[in-house]
């Protein structure tokens, strides 16, 4: 007996590595498969952790505008070595500190990046980044399944919700994104947890039990500034917890814990008090309501629950017209088994419960029935209520800082994702809370979730970029002239450090300073291949052409309308280093679409 209750107690953890398994497998198969691309952010991740002493390629401090290596020729050995460690530079974390004090983020995750790179020096992969994230998908996902036990109160529900989150495009993206958002997701997971821990007890926690705490906030205060806030209203309503309980000593000592987990983070990274006093980088935003809207259409539309309202609307005549072909089904069938007991006792017993469920409603009255369920949410775990002020705190300070105008700013969203998954999952389980075979139910609820994600789910497409060619190899050993729209571009040069990787040397420039630059391009450093590599959106200023206005999209690829461009190109390159202009194809990046041409 005691061995059957020990293989009980491990199915739930058997079933949910098996989950984790499945799910890792799915989000690597899409890694492999069908992220083509890779948005700018991902290469700084890279340069930030691996390039020694320096952050950035367009000069000390990005942020500046006092750009370096730009109107000059450079060497190419310059974006490998500012992607990857080099030899006796290896762990190097006085490097990631320094690199990222003049950036805007936390240092642990281009820390544990920098350690992988280490180990493989003078190489270059995006698996180093993938697997420490598979590793932080799959501990947040151990810790879900530990919070939403602790809230829901059953295994077997906190397995449906691990099921469903780990296949959302909240889940996948974050994943499949190198950057920091998936390691804070899982900090902001086990801070909950262990806040659900404390919330359970009745009696003054110990001192000890604090200690957890102090190391979850100071390594979350270390990965992203947004935890700070997920930290703060969380703190809040303990403390307040605490004091209405009259638990004064379990009120200093938390307080002291969350503080001093705080303190620990800004010893060892100082210049994160700098960075959250400073103003400078933000975007310009649209308004404030408009960007609250875009948040939450991220959360329900987008990421999380892919609620699309056509498709809610469409339900409504949906599933009234599969209940009707039902009801026309069994009649005949009732029909034939007419002398059958049981169907001769349907229409008594139907009419028996609706008699009692009509009497029981007006015995209640609106009074009773508004009484019951303010009474049943109140019951609610309280740790749904932080976790909902949590989400809520998010969306307004992501709304108010970063501008979605920019694209791809819902990553500021993915550390409430999951917390916003467990609010969303605990509430579909308060609505079905009175059915018979609720589990099973919630069963079917789940299933028809995680395939409306697969079916509505926006996975992977802002890296499905569908390029004829692959620039890593077309510019290897060559010589390479990027022109970029205007000056304020030079500030995503580390962007194409992928693209320029393999180059023996390299010309960035814009197209009001093209024509400026003829006597340095005539400066060739070798008689490597030379091309060309145009932004299509040129600026008008100045009389630079419009080069995107001279092409077109076939639904398949880029292609040029007219010859007018090879005009424009012979008035701006010099005759000396182009002999002829041959258009070898397109290339989509996130800055935007551009023209590749060899010409020598």
């Amino acid at each position: 007996m005691l061995e059957k209750r020990k293989e009980y107690r491990r199915l739930p953890i058997i079933l949910l590595a098996v989950i984790i398994l499945v799910q890792i497998i799915h989000i690597g198969y899409r890694f492999v498969s069908e992220k083509t691309s890779y948005h700018c952010d991902e290469l700084y991740s890279y340069g930030l952790s691996n390039s020694f002493y320096q952050p950035f390629l367009e000069g000390s401090d990005v942020y500046s505008g006092d750009f370096q290596n730009v109107n000059e020729w450079f060497s190419g050995k310059e974006y490998r070595e500012y992607l990857t460690v080099q030899k006796g530079e290896q762990f190097r974390y006085d490097s990631v500190w320094y690199n990222q004090s003049k950036d805007r983020h936390p240092p642990l995750f281009y820390a544990v990046l920098h350690t992988v790179c280490s180990f493989f020096p003078d190489t270059f992969s995006f698996w180093y980044g993938m697997i420490p994230n598979l590793i932080y998908f799959a501990v947040m996902q151990f810790f879900l399944y530990k919070l939403s036990r602790n809230i829901l109160k059953s295994k077997y529900l906190s397995l449906l919700l691990c099921l469903f989150w780990g296949f959302t495009p909240a889940a996948v993206n974050n994943t499949l994104f190198i950057r920091m958002y998936c390691m804070l997701a899982m900090w902001t997971v086990i801070l909950m947890y262990l806040h659900s821990k404390l919330y359970q007890k009745q009696e003054p926690p110990r001192g000890r039990e604090f200690i957890p705490l102090v190391i979850v906030t100071a390594l979350g205060a270390l990965t992203q500034y947004l935890f700070l806030f997920v930290a703060f209203v969380t703190a809040v309503c303990f403390c307040i917890r605490y004091l209405l309980k009259k638990q004064r000593k379990a009120f200093l000592l938390y307080g002291c814990s969350m503080l001093g987990g705080v303190l620990i983070a800004f010893a060892l990274f100082p210049a994160s008090i700098s960075h959250l006093l400073s103003e400078e980088g933000n975007a310009v935003k649209s308004m404030f309501g408009t960007q609250i809207l875009i948040s939450l259409r991220y959360l329900f539309y987008n990421d999380v629950f892919c609620i699309q309202s056509r498709k809610v609307v469409w339900l409504f005549y949906f599933l009234p017209a599969v209940l009707g072909i039902l009801v026309i089904l069994a009649l005949p069938i009732l029909f034939l088994f007419r002398n059958d007991p049981k169907v001769k006792a349907f229409p008594s017993k139907m009419k028996q419960r609706f008699c009692s469920a009509a009497s029981h409603i007006k015995k209640l009255g609106i009074r009773g029935i508004i009484r019951g369920i303010w009474h049943k949410m109140t019951n609610i775990d309280g740790m749904l209520g932080i976790m909902f002020l949590s989400v809520v705190t998010v969306v307004l300070v992501a709304s108010y800082t970063v501008s979605y105008l920019i694209g791809f700013a819902n990553r500021y969203l993915y550390i409430i994702y999951p917390l916003a998954a467990v609010c969303g999952f605990s509430l579909l389980y308060f609505v079905f809370s009175r059915a018979r075979h609720r589990k099973q139910v919630m069963t079917v609820v789940t299933v028809l979730m995680i395939l409306n994600v697969f079916l509505h789910g926006n996975i992977v497409s802002y890296w499905q970029y569908e390029n004829d060619l692959d620039l890593h190899k077309t510019f290897h050993k060559s010589n390479v002239i990027v022109v970029l729209n205007e000056r304020s571009d030079f500030s995503a040069l580390s962007s194409f450090s992928y693209e320029l990787y393999n180059a023996d040397d390299v010309f960035i420039t814009d197209y009001n300073d093209l024509s400026d630059c003829s006597e340095q391009l005539k400066k060739l450093p070798s008689d490597a291949p030379l091309y060309l590599m145009m932004y299509t959106g040129g600026t008008s200023d100045d009389g630079a052409a419009n080069i995107f206005s001279h092409t077109a999209f076939d639904g398949e690829k880029y292609y040029l309308k007219n010859e007018n461009v090879q005009e424009y190109l012979n008035q701006h390159i010099p005759k000396e280093i182009a002999h002829q202009y041959e258009y070898i194809g397109s290339y989509e990046f996130i800055e935007g679409m551009h023209l590749i041409y060899r010409l020598r």
